[in-house]
């Protein structure tokens, strides 16, 4: 069984004069920047672990400590200047899973940064891989950001690097999110697609079928976007 999934909260103004007052950390530098494709960039900063990645209308920051593990600071449309992550809500987890019957997270401080590689696409993209290890469990979480547009495309490849098999993974979230309030109603919008059965590798592919779904946000309500035997975006 394998379930994928995100979850994104949208949380009620804080009244606190520090959450209302909070702004997002300042921007790297330009000589940070370690990939550049047209508007796309990515970035480094050696001295606080600390990855950027985006265009002139998206940027994604995150960052890891070694004693509070991998988590995701930033979440930002450049063209509006909104930070998407809440006030007050701490940082939000860039990974949580399930395999045993045991939960592991990415901000746990037992994951092990193990190092990171850019690669530029053919079609202009930038490709990012950030590598973690969790006892026998490696880690690779990739991100791409394509250049002049406001999407970097995510994912999450999990390796066993040990000599003993690793059973029932039953949970596997990419993201979770809580959502900086907002005076306009937010809607959430995702792609749903059905994935092939096993039986169906032995013949040609149908055209997927694909579903742009979409979901009102409310306060303090959470919205999970998972898939049993689908891809979900």
């Amino acid at each position: 069984l394998l379930i994928l999934g995100i979850v994104v909260t949208l949380l009620a103004p804080v009244q606190s004069v520090q959450a209302q007052t909070a702004t997002p950390p300042p921007d790297l530098t330009i000589g940070t920047i370690v990939a550049r494709s047209g508007d796309a960039y990515i970035a480094y900063d050696e001295n606080t672990q600390t990855w950027e990645i985006g265009t002139d209308g998206i940027r994604r920051r995150m960052d890891y400590d070694p004693t509070i593990g991998y988590r995701l600071v930033s979440f930002k449309n450049k063209l509006t200047n909104r930070e998407w992550l809440a006030p007050g809500s701490g940082t939000s987890a860039e990974l949580r899973m399930q395999i045993g019957g045991q939960e592991i997270t990415g901000s746990a401080g037992d994951f092990l940064f193990l190092g990171y590689s850019v690669k530029p696409q053919t079609n202009g993209a930038l490709e990012l891989d950030i590598s973690f290890k969790h006892k026998s469990l490696t880690v690779h979480l990739f991100y791409v950001t394509f250049p002049q547009t406001s999407i970097i495309e995510q994912w999450t490849v999990l390796e066993n690097s040990g000599t003993t098999t690793l059973y029932d993974l039953t949970a596997l979230d990419s993201l979770s999110v809580a959502v900086r309030p907002s005076a306009d109603p937010l809607t959430l919008y995702w792609v749903q697609g059905v994935s092939p059965t096993l039986a169906d590798l032995k013949r040609a592919q149908p055209v997927p079928t694909l579903r742009l779904r979409s979901i009102r946000l409310t306060e303090r309500v959470g919205q999970t976007i998972e898939s049993f035997a689908r891809s979900s975006e």
